[in-house]
């Protein structure tokens, strides 16, 4: 039957292309102050949001303003003192008598560069203690375009596993892929046949593959080139692998001959008259009449 095979690849990605930022593609280091911020807003939001997780908007002004007014563990202050040099007065203060002294101008500045200093001075013990963690679990890796490499699957979805309940059981890494391109010294394009996804990806997602001796003779076996029939080209079914209802379709997890489980597609029934025989094996097995 016929199958578009590099163009019809379902992946799960969220790719920053696709929203207008820039080409490193899923690497959580980018930002590590945006990222660390929205890990705690959304914690935040779990304890508070309701059961149908709809007054989340409503909420975010008052979690806000709890944030602002958090003392900050690297900082040693809450981000409201460091910009007004003072803390902002809140509701419980009114059942209280207000402190009426008032500071000069001159003891207000020296104070607030002070405060400032030392934030920033803890600030920087924050930031060469992360990176000396960080250093110990990342290796030096080097690589140039033209190599091959295996892509870490974490975030990637290819059919063949969509339907797979056990994350832990899944592949973790995918390829071998060739590298493209480099935008950077850390990011690099991959050519991925089968996958409708960004193609950037930053080197800690990738590892250096290694062949097998020349001895032993190569891993896989090279695919079969398509069969041409009436100008298109046409690939046998090996196995039927699963099947699912989607868009009211029938649609099958079909597994070329000769192809890896990379190259699995859900197909619909209507594309696969010339694998009827492989297609009622598998009606035949899960009981399924239709």
């Amino acid at each position: 039957m016929a199958s578009p095979l590099p163009s019809s690849r379902i992946a799960t990605y969220d790719s920053p292309a696709a929203s207008g930022g820039s080409c490193t593609a899923h690497h959580p280091q980018t930002d590590g102050q945006t990222e660390a911020t929205n890990k705690t807003l959304k914690t935040m939001l779990r304890a508070f949001v309701d059961n149908k997780q709809s007054n989340w908007d409503q909420l975010l002004p008052s979690l806000e303003f709890a944030y602002n007014n958090a003392v900050n563990a690297s900082t040693g202050y809450s981000p409201f003192f460091l910009n007004t040099g003072q803390h902002p007065r809140l509701p419980t203060a009114l059942l209280s008598v207000p402190s009426s002294s008032v500071p000069t101008v001159d003891s207000f500045l020296t104070e607030q560069a002070t405060t400032l200093i030392l934030a920033q001075d803890a600030l920087q013990r924050a930031q060469d203690h992360q990176e000396e963690q960080a250093n110990k679990r990342r290796r030096d890796r080097k690589f140039k375009v033209g190599d091959k490499v295996l892509l870490s699957a974490a975030n990637i979805t290819i059919p063949a596993d969509s339907t797979r309940p056990a994350d832990k059981l899944r592949p973790q890494y995918l390829g071998p892929f060739t590298l493209l391109g480099q935008h950077s010294p850390d990011t690099f394009r991959v050519e991925l046949p089968f996958y409708k996804i960004h193609d950037a990806f930053h080197v800690d997602t990738l590892r250096p593959y290694r062949s097998s001796p020349e001895s032993l003779g190569p891993r896989t076996v090279a695919p079969p080139d398509p069969t041409i029939i009436d100008g298109e080209e046409e690939y046998e079914a090996e196995e039927i692998l699963n099947y699912r209802r989607f868009r009211r379709q029938h649609q099958f997890l079909v597994s070329w001959k000769g192809y890896g489980r990379e190259a699995d597609e859900w197909v619909p029934l209507g594309n696969l008259d010339n694998c009827a025989d492989v297609v009622q094996a598998f009606k035949r097995k899960r009981g399924l009449i239709f």
